[in-house]
């Protein structure tokens, strides 16, 4: 059979999508085709989805130690897959290889987290808070030091909103505008 430049045949899983079928019988037909291709995708989402929290458990670590972020890259990811080559298998190193630890997502996922926080902790402040502002001298270096009181659960609770060097005045009106 001939084919001439710009026509197309019907062969296989093109089979009865021509133009004498409605796109009705055309979507149920790619609909049954499509299972066949779906497991591979399935199988790739899954893994994905094994390897995203391990991502982000690593990224607090490395946040909460005040490492850089790219210690995720070149400290953490060959250590454990070097760990768990020996003690696992290669299997288990192969999939470790898969989690996703560079700079940029380490920074990325750090910054997801805070601001998860900070959604929440605006979340309960929507009700009643008041804050309580404190100044101090550490090294000859002005600070300041700022305490929310607010209720969370029917409890009221204190913590320290942050600390924040004070510019090189400390008068009422310098100390308003570095607190908000």
């Amino acid at each position: 059979m001939t084919q001439l430049k710009g026509q197309r045949t019907s062969t296989g899983s093109d089979a009865g999508t021509g133009s004498d079928m409605s796109s009705g019988e055309r979507f149920e037909n790619k609909k049954k085709i499509q299972p066949i291709k779906l497991p591979g995708f399935v199988k790739i989402n899954t893994e994905k989805a094994k390897t995203l929290k391990p991502s982000y458990l690593v990224s607090e670590i490395i946040a909460k130690v005040a490492a850089p972020q790219i210690y995720g890259e070149k400290l953490v990811k060959p250590a454990m897959i070097a760990c768990a080559k020996e003690v696992l298998g290669k299997d288990a190193a192969s999939t470790l290889s898969t989690i996703l630890l560079s700079n940029n997502t380490v920074t990325r996922r750090q910054d997801e987290m805070s601001n998860f926080v900070e959604e929440k902790i605006v979340e309960i402040f929507q009700t009643h808070f008041s804050i309580q502002v404190d100044e101090n001298t550490i090294h000859n270096q002005a600070i300041i030091l700022v305490y929310v009181r607010f209720i969370h659960e029917d409890d009221i609770k204190e913590e320290m909103l942050f600390i924040k060097s004070l510019s090189e005045t400390t008068n009422g009106e310098d100390i308003f505008n570095d607190v908000m």
